[in-house]
């Protein structure tokens, strides 16, 4: 997992129009008219990349308070550096720092 595999918005249900209006909003094209000589699946793309760059700016690289105090209620344990497991997936998938981070946030913060 890494830091760009958190998808907030389903691009696929868009229109054409919305897709293109995303894109100008996000200065991927110049205007709307530009965008909608496009394929669809390539816009459906460029979308999910945009979304991709905004997470990667919007997470923390250091565990937050909140993170903290749900590692010390157990949730979640550093067997080795840098790397924890986590109760809710059984504790059987490793995470890197940064994994157990973004984890966090798509369970617990963007819900």
């Amino acid at each position: 997992m890494s830091m760009s595999s958190k998808k907030v918005l389903d691009f696929k249900d868009w229109s054409n129009q919305e897709l293109a209006s995303y894109l100008v909003d996000k200065d991927v094209y110049h205007d709307v008219e530009s965008a909608l000589q496009t394929d669809r699946e390539d816009l459906v793309e460029e979308c999910e990349d945009e979304e991709e760059r905004e997470i990667a700016h919007t997470v923390p690289t250091d565990f937050t308070e909140d993170m903290l105090a749900w590692i010390d209620d157990g949730n979640a344990v550093e067997i080795e550096p840098d790397t924890y497991i986590e109760q809710t997936t059984q504790w059987k998938r490793p995470f890197t720092k940064e994994e157990l981070i973004l984890f966090y946030y798509k369970e617990f913060v963007w819900v």
